[in-house]
């Protein structure tokens, strides 16, 4: 499959991006038990009585679940000089006529193969 193949089967990131905000927004709204708080968390911590997150402003919350995430790197990992990941299409100096496999599917693979496209 050649890079230029994709755009029929993924939305544009920002497309995909605005999608995913407005359907959490329209989550929160309807009371379904998801807050969006826009703030630095400093730290995550078990609780007896839950998740504890303490917050930037001073604020601490208190959650039944909590996701740490954390995107992509974007600086090549020293012990794994192999990899080429999302933003760092420079990680590796890839062989033209060398096969590749990439792992994932989505928006990322899609970006790793046109990266990887000579």
């Amino acid at each position: 499959m050649r890079a230029r193949d994709l755009e029929h089967f993924y939305a544009p990131r920002g497309v995909y991006g605005d999608y995913v905000s407005g359907t959490l927004k329209q989550f929160a709204q309807a009371g379904g038990g998801l807050r969006i708080i826009n703030e630095t968390a400093l730290s995550v911590l078990d609780r007896a009585a839950g998740i504890e997150i303490r917050l930037a402003d001073g604020a601490n919350l208190m959650a039944d679940a909590a996701v740490l995430a954390t995107g992509h790197e974007e600086a090549a990992p020293p012990d794994r000089p192999y990899a080429m990941r999302l933003g760092c299409v420079r990680d590796t100096d890839l062989d033209p006529d060398a096969p590749i496999m990439i792992l994932g599917t989505g928006l990322s693979m899609a970006d790793c193969l046109a990266d990887a496209q000579p």
